[in-house]
């Protein structure tokens, strides 16, 4: 296969454990728990523009 096959693969793994690093600092912040359910879903629902809001 060719390698640039693979580079979708490759950016949606840095995208989910850069996503899940942000989710784990919203879950340990000092927020109350509606920030962090609502900053935690936009995190989930929208990976690359939650990621860069947060």
């Amino acid at each position: 296969m060719h390698p640039a096959t693979y580079s979708g693969g490759f950016f949606g793994l840095i995208i989910l454990i850069l996503d899940l690093i942000a989710i784990f600092e919203v879950l340990n912040s000092n927020r109350n728990v509606t920030s962090k359910l609502l900053w935690s879903l936009l995190i989930f629902l929208f990976p690359i523009l939650g990621l860069v809001l947060y």
